[in-house]
């Protein structure tokens, strides 16, 4: 399988902002130099004046809703198995709220008591102009700070409805699975790496799970500190 797609990915924390995924990150904490051997993973922010990276709660789990249109026919079955790959691989729990008509791609945290659950969808690119082109989905997590640790608390995962389309009727179950853990890596706190053994690489050139590096980045964001909000 080769889907000729770009996987996007980028946020600022605390404002959801797609970034194309042509464009660089700027200066992310590493899990390996980019120029050694080796799996490979990076993150997209560390917490104030540490090393360390920003992480979702551990003790908490990490609520979703889907909003379902432009999606293809197994939509269903597509996100229940893509986040299962995701909470395997992170060892956080994930629980589906339902559907939803929310198409508010740019909310952002409104306060530590007060933000919306990851919500999922898909999108033209008249709609969202990140989109257009090669991109086949954008993604990012969005947070809080408290007491001067920074926790991932919500994010977004926009899929192109084009590319979808083209998957759906190539029979590419692989592929379209592949980029949408591809977007839930980014939200979970994984940014690209050049390393095109790895499913966080910005290319999606056939690999369709995730790769040593990735599983070890996920793992780490998975470990975080418990937060209690």
């Amino acid at each position: 399988m080769k889907v000729p797609l770009a996987l996007g990915g980028g946020a600022v924390v605390g404002v959801l902002l797609a970034v194309a995924s042509v464009t660089g990150d700027s200066d992310p904490a590493s899990g390996a130099d980019e120029g050694t051997p080796g799996p490979h993973h990076a993150f997209f922010f560390t917490q104030p004046g540490s090393s360390l990276p920003v992480t979702w709660s551990s003790c908490r789990p990490v609520t979703y809703v889907v909003n379902p249109a432009h999606a293809p026919a197994g939509w269903v079955d597509l996100v229940a198995s893509a986040v299962d790959e995701v909470a395997e691989a992170t060892g956080l729990d994930f629980a589906y709220l339902g559907t939803t008509s929310d198409r508010a791609f740019n909310r952002s945290v409104r306060s530590p008591t007060d933000f919306e659950p990851v919500l999922i969808g898909w999108a033209m690119p008249q709609e969202i102009s990140d989109l257009e082109g090669t991109v086949a989905g954008v993604a990012g997590p969005d947070s809080i700070t408290v007491d001067g640790h920074t926790t991932y608390v919500t994010g977004k995962v926009i899929l192109d409805a084009e590319s979808y389309a083209r998957l759906e009727a190539d029979g590419d179950a692989g592929g379209a699975r592949a980029i949408l853990m591809h977007e839930l890596g980014h939200v979970m706190g994984l940014t690209h790496v050049d390393d095109a053994g790895e499913l966080m690489h910005e290319d999606n050139i056939g690999r369709e799970t995730f790769g040593p590096g990735d599983l070890q980045g996920l793992a780490v964001l998975g470990a975080g500190r418990c937060v209690q909000f």
